[in-house]
Parts: C-alpha cells; sequence; structure tokens
C-alpha cells in the first residue's frame, strides 16, 4: 500500500541528526578498528518505481531494514547499511540494534563522539526537499 512522504517535527529531525552523526563516528572508527561494526533498524521511505502505477513518482511506502552500517557519506547523503544504500532525506527514524558484536550505546555515551565530529544540519520541514 502506498501514501505520501511524511513529515518529520523539528524534534524528530534532530534527534536523527544526532543519531547520523553517531553512526558517522562509529563507522569512522569501526574502519580503523578501534570500535566493533555498529548495527541499526532504519525505518525509511522507498518512492513507487512501478511506472505503471498510479502512486509512480507521488507516493511509496515505507520499510524497516537491519543490518552493519558500513558508512554515512554526508556529501552524497547516503547511509550504507547492509546492502543498501538509503539517502538520509527519506530516513523517518534509526534504531541501535544492540549485538554482542556492536558498540552503539558504548560510543552514545563517549565524550569523544560528540567533540570530534561536528553534527551536519538536517534541512528543516518537509524532508522532501520540494
Amino acid at each position: 500500500r502506498y501514501e505520501k512522504k511524511r513529515q518529520l517535527s523539528e524534534e524528530a529531525l534532530a534527534l536523527l541528526d544526532q543519531q547520523i552523526t553517531l553512526l558517522r563516528t562509529l563507522t569512522q572508527k569501526s574502519r580503523r578498528n578501534a570500535y566493533p561494526p555498529a548495527a541499526a533498524t532504519v525505518f525509511y521511505y522507498v518512492p513507487c518505481t512501478d511506472p505503471c502505477h498510479e502512486a509512480f513518482q507521488i507516493m511509496g511506502r515505507y520499510e524497516n531494514y537491519s543490518g552493519i552500517v558500513h558508512r554515512v557519506d554526508i556529501y552524497q547523503r547516503l547511509l550504507l547499511i547492509g546492502d543498501r544504500k538509503i539517502p538520509l532525506d527519506d530516513i523517518c527514524t534509526i534504531t541501535p540494534e544492540c549485538r554482542p558484536d556492536t558498540v552503539f550505546s558504548k560510543a552514545a555515551h563517549s565524550s569523544t563522539a560528540s567533540r570530534r565530529f561536528r553534527p551536519f544540519q538536517m534541512p528543516s520541514g518537509d524532508i522532501s526537499g520540494r
């Protein structure tokens, strides 16, 4: 079932910005072997890609995807998780997964996570970019 893209509140955007910044920090540390990889579940919007459907380029659906976060690319605005590339502007929520081989919660309490990397700003209001 297709639906229109939701607009996130200012509070939800601020929380999402913090989570993306933290994931970016964790993935950089993971590549340097300072931390094991971070795992998360992402709830995000997937636009309709069927040109024969009436919802094409107008509506989409929401999906959950869980996996290891490989990278946060703030220049291309993508989250690389598992085998997917998810646009940052399509993400609604990120939920850390507490797996024994991940350290999402440990790094969230680390003072270096907030000092070392400046957070980037998510667009306010309509996250669809329109």
